[in-house]
């Protein structure tokens, strides 16, 4: 039987020449190495691609979750100035495969009760620290109305109302905005900001709210939408 690198040096030998890799696929943590799985955009194939300049992010793609297809698709222009930060108000997850379960729920719960196209978040980090891939980067989400199109959302599992997410997904989401950075998916000078900050709800959570205020790009001013000049927003 080979072992997890050599069947990693075979599965190298059999990759297309013409795929642009940042550099050559591996398995996750492999020899210690710090790796991100990211969708490739206009590709036909998910794979990991280890990039070393960025901090242990790992995003699931839809496939590892089965997620549904989209019933649409809207491509957003990126990189986007606004993120903003959700909770499910639902289960909180420590494993992989209640987070799959989870994700299925969630999409379901969006597309068949709400009627949305997908699930909406573009990213969602269980407790464990895993990310796990929504819309992802470039298409426009049905996280936060009025700014679908213009802004990223990042969910955590959980409700966060009493009790912060453990420290591994706080890690994660500080690490998951710092890569959409560098792969010129967020902008540099992007302004971060809780759901509450432009809609009339709770999420996400008093106690996520209160660590989101504490990271650099937290913006405690409501954000103008460069949409609406006037900022008269659909209700």
């Amino acid at each position: 039987m080979l072992s997890s690198k050599e069947n990693i040096l075979e599965e190298r030998s059999l990759l297309p020449s013409t795929k642009n890799y940042t550099s050559w696929p591996t398995v996750n943590n492999l020899d210690g190495d710090k790796t991100a799985i990211i969708s490739l955009s206009h590709q036909t194939e998910n794979r990991p691609v280890q990039l070393p300049e960025a901090n242990a992010v790992n995003i699931m793609t839809r496939d590892c979750w089965s997620a549904r297809e989209t019933r649409k698709t809207d491509h957003m222009v990126t990189p986007v100035n606004f993120v903003f930060i959700h909770h499910t108000a639902m289960s909180r997850c420590y494993n992989h495969h209640d987070s799959c379960e989870e994700m299925k729920r969630i999409q379901d719960l969006h597309m068949d009760g709400r009627g949305w196209d997908d699930i909406a978040y573009n990213f969602v980090i269980s407790e464990e620290g895993q990310v796990y891939e929504g819309r992802g980067w470039d298409r426009v989400g049905a996280h936060t109305k009025s700014w679908n199109d213009v802004a990223i959302a990042i969910c955590i599992m959980g409700n966060f109302v009493d009790k912060e997410p453990d420290s591994a997904a706080k890690s994660t989401l500080k690490n998951l905005l710092e890569f959409g950075v560098r792969l010129g998916k967020i902008s540099a000078d992007y302004t971060l900001h809780g759901h509450r900050d432009v809609r009339d709800t709770a999420c996400p959570g008093d106690k996520l709210y209160n660590f989101i205020k504490s990271l650099s790009h937290f913006d405690q001013n409501k954000p103008h939408n460069p949409k609406y000049p006037n900022q008269n927003l659909p209700v």
